[in-house]
């Protein structure tokens, strides 16, 4: 269950994404960089810094339906902690932050 606030306003394909990252975290398939900005290409996302955020979104989403699974509080920090041990590096740099 994705526990998304506004979920519901992304483009379609920004949304299939967005699920298909999620359900990658549940199963635990390991990407990379390359690997999401392939398959976000798959949807028609070539934007790296819309990849970027739309990974992070299913990232956030994953944590929310961790913290409320009812588990004990102890077992969802965990879970929690796993997910973001897990999780892939996207930093890129842009014009903007080298600038800054």
């Amino acid at each position: 269950m994705s526990y998304a606030i506004k979920i519901k306003a992304l483009p379609k394909q920004s949304f299939a994404f967005t699920q298909v990252v999620e359900s990658n975290l549940i199963s635990q398939v390991k990407h990379n960089k390359v690997s999401l900005e392939k398959l976000a290409a798959s949807f028609g996302i070539t934007d790296k810094t819309e990849v970027k955020e739309l990974t992070e979104l299913a990232i956030v989403n994953r944590a929310r339906a961790i913290a409320h699974s009812g588990d004990t509080v102890a077992a969802n920090y965990l879970n929690i902690v796993d997910l973001y041990n897990h999780q892939v590096n996207l930093s890129h740099r842009t014009s903007q932050s080298i600038l800054l």
